[in-house]
């Protein structure tokens, strides 16, 4: 049995009856399912990041099936801490421009052959959203917005 066979599901109905006290078997067609797994891995550059720097993410896809996929629509939600760097997206190493709406990117991969791992990749740049401890880079106001001195 080939690898391919393995990650078939085959199925088949029968029946068993009795008529006139002979017993009969009557079977089905056999159905068959191909198993499909795809796996998605995605990695960071780094796990530490001051504002304005860039974080780069690798994204893998992995069509681990006898079968080939196509139209496989890729989407990643942005933090809205980041922006996108324009012209950074790749796959597999070629420049290519994903839909952005509404921090979404979207591409969709043709086809993807079986056995076939396709890599995207794309940077986004670290904004000032403010800090954990109230405070934006250079305001002197507490955590609690108020200004005023000597209450």
């Amino acid at each position: 049995m080939t690898k391919c066979e393995e990650h078939k599901i085959k199925n088949k109905a029968s029946l068993n009856l009795e008529l006139c006290g002979e017993e009969f078997e009557i079977e089905s067609n056999e159905t068959e399912a191909e198993k499909i797994k795809i796996t998605v891995e995605k990695s960071q550059s780094c796990n530490f990041v001051l504002v304005g720097e860039k974080i780069k993410y690798t994204v893998k896809i992995t069509n681990d099936s006898c079968v080939e996929i196509e139209d496989v629509v890729f989407k990643d939600e942005l933090d809205d801490c980041v922006e996108f760097v324009a012209g950074s997206f790749t796959v597999d190493g070629k420049h290519v421009t994903p839909v952005i709406r509404d921090g979404v990117l979207k591409y969709t991969i043709p086809k993807l052959e079986p056995c076939q791992t396709v890599v995207i990749t794309f940077e986004v740049k670290v904004e000032d959203c403010g800090s954990p401890c109230g405070k934006k880079d250079g305001d002197d106001k507490g955590d609690d917005g108020d200004d005023k001195e000597g209450d």
